[in-house]
């Protein structure tokens, strides 16, 4: 982590910008997520499909996931512990652009990130089906289809 303009930045950007040679489930998890921290991290990573992502205390700074899985063109299936969705300083500018066009993204019940997500790249991709999961157990508990 270093510190430049006044903005705290991480190694882990572009960390395995496209690296076509990684085929593992992806898991993120950190306490907070500063700016850049995972920016284009798995960019071009053309053969991943599942990314679980953790961040404890939900904070998420400015770029923290900008590019994050950008033309990650085979990543189908993203579970994350969000609570809110909040890109006001662009936290999740394009995390999601060029991904599989259809595939899952689950959330805990009572999250309200799908309700304030665009169905974009910004967001949740619109052909992509929104499941709730219940914290304690895993199971499914609802889902919201893709848009047509």
């Amino acid at each position: 982590i270093y510190n430049l303009y006044g903005f705290t930045y991480c190694v882990f950007e572009g960390f395995l910008f496209d690296c076509i040679s990684l085929n593992n489930d992806v898991y993120l998890s950190a306490n907070t997520v500063y700016s850049f921290y995972f920016a284009r991290c798995f960019a071009g990573c053309q053969n991943i499909k599942k990314a679980y992502i953790s961040i404890k205390n939900q904070s998420i700074q400015e770029y923290g996931f900008i590019r994050l899985f950008g033309d990650a063109i085979n990543l189908n299936y993203v579970k994350c512990n969000f609570q809110h969705y909040d890109n006001s300083s662009n936290q999740f500018h394009n995390w999601l652009q060029n991904v599989s066009p259809t595939g899952t993204f689950l959330l805990p019940e009572g999250s309200t990130f799908a309700d304030d997500a665009p169905r974009s790249a910004d967001g949740i991709p619109p052909g992509w089906t929104i499941q709730y999961f219940d914290p304690e157990t895993d199971a499914i508990v609802r889902e919201i289809p893709p848009i047509e």
